[in-house]
């Protein structure tokens, strides 16, 4: 991917509960049927393939800001940003 092309990602985050010590049953019981938080990324897309996208939050002229990488199982939407080729046309309207 030569220029990395502005993104927005909706996706759903993994969720961890608790801390070093035993956790309550009643705590984790009461938070089973929760929905996983949906987080919104707007970023620079650097990599895509079949298993994950890596997004960065600033490019430099040999520096990228930090990265995340986002499984394509937990992505529920991927918005291109800018101009498009065709194939992104195609991916962004048919999914990943």
């Amino acid at each position: 991917m030569d220029t990395p092309i502005p993104v927005q990602i909706k996706w759903l985050d993994a969720l961890t509960v608790g801390d070093s010590r035993w956790q309550c049953k009643e705590d984790i019981d009461n938070i089973l049927e929760d929905q996983p938080p949906l987080m919104h990324t707007i970023g620079f897309l650097l990599y895509k393939c079949d298993v994950h996208v890596c997004v960065t939050d600033s490019i430099g002229e040999n520096e990228y800001g930090h990265m995340t990488k986002i499984p394509i199982g937990m992505i529920q939407e991927l918005t291109y940003l800018a101009p498009q080729t065709k194939e992104e046309t195609y991916i962004s309207q048919h999914g990943l």
